[in-house]
């Protein structure tokens, strides 16, 4: 079966969650004295903490571990970026350098596609598979971190895992309001009969709002649902024919619901078209009809 997993190095001596790098592998074909010097190489780095819109961070939290020894962990070095979200470190020494950021009242964000989020690493004392980090104080590494909006109180369901039938059966969630209304209807199709242990197959799902109508939401941080373009579903079709690189027994999709009575929700749905088959559901619903904003404080849950 073919179902996204992350690999993480947890707990490598080697190479401290440096998603960007290749894993501990990468290393051993490393004559030991080149390693051990690899350890001693010294680090300067420059970095910046700005917001979605480009603003500095100013007392932004940074913290870094230095990967500075093949037998322990790494040391951890904390700071404070400036007034301008700047931040730099010099006069240590180690093969690697892990950078990470925070502060209060913004969100952390994710690296995706290539692009650098709350959190990176650096090589320094042997090329990992990206290359050898060269500072520049004029060009520090730029950090994201998402500035929070304003929140609201939200009904929240949490996440629920059930069966779904592969002949089309509908299945409802509710939304968790107790509003019989508040629903999307999910419904999964496939031909996996007679089909060999990791074989592809034809299947097909679709996510109907019977009071209402969705559209697709993208972003981890899209809280404001849009006025118009809403359908009443969505579908998404797996052939057995994709090329195999492509062809997958999951899909996950977020969207933004408006239901009859004007109020607005962002839903998640994942089906997992193998086996026995799983749809999993979970939402936010902002009780006030015409209230479009969905990001949630959950102090108020």
């Amino acid at each position: 079966m073919k179902k996204a997993a992350a690999l993480l190095a947890l707990g490598s001596l080697v190479v401290v969650c440096l998603s960007q790098f290749s894993p501990p592998a990468a290393l051993l074909a490393v004559p030991q004295a080149r390693l051990e010097a690899a350890y001693q190489a010294p680090i300067t780095f420059y970095g910046k903490v700005a917001d979605q819109f480009g603003n500095p961070v100013a007392g932004a939290n940074v913290e870094m571990r230095v990967n500075d020894s093949s037998s322990r962990k790494g040391r951890v070095l904390k700071l404070t970026a400036d007034a301008q979200g700047v931040f730099s470190i010099a006069d240590v020494a180690g093969l690697s350098l892990y950078v990470s950021v925070s502060k209060a009242g913004y969100y952390r964000v994710r690296t995706q596609d290539g692009k650098r989020g709350s959190e990176d690493g650096f090589a320094y004392g042997e090329d990992l598979g990206h290359g050898i980090h060269k500072p520049e104080p004029g060009n520090p590494a730029i950090f994201l971190l998402q500035k929070e909006g304003v929140k609201e109180t939200l009904v929240r369901q949490k996440e629920v895992d059930r069966r779904i039938a592969k002949d089309g059966s509908p299945l409802q969630f509710l939304l968790g309001d107790g509003n019989a209304s508040h629903a999307i209807v999910l419904q999964c199709w496939t031909q996996d009969e007679n089909v060999i242990t990791g074989g592809q197959y034809d299947w097909h799902m679709k996510v109907t709002v019977p009071h209402g109508g969705l559209i697709p939401r993208v972003g981890d941080f899209a809280f404001e649902a849009p006025q118009d373009g809403y359908v009443s579903a969505d579908e998404y079709t797996m052939a057995k024919s994709t090329p195999s690189a492509q062809w997958k027994d999951f899909v996950e999709k977020s969207y933004f619901v408006r239901f009859a009575d004007g109020v607005y929700a962002r839903v998640n749905v994942r089906i997992l078209a193998y086996g026995a088959h799983s749809a999993v559901f979970s939402s936010y619903l902002n009780p006030k009809p015409g209230s479009r904003n969905l990001e949630e404080d959950p102090r108020k849950r």
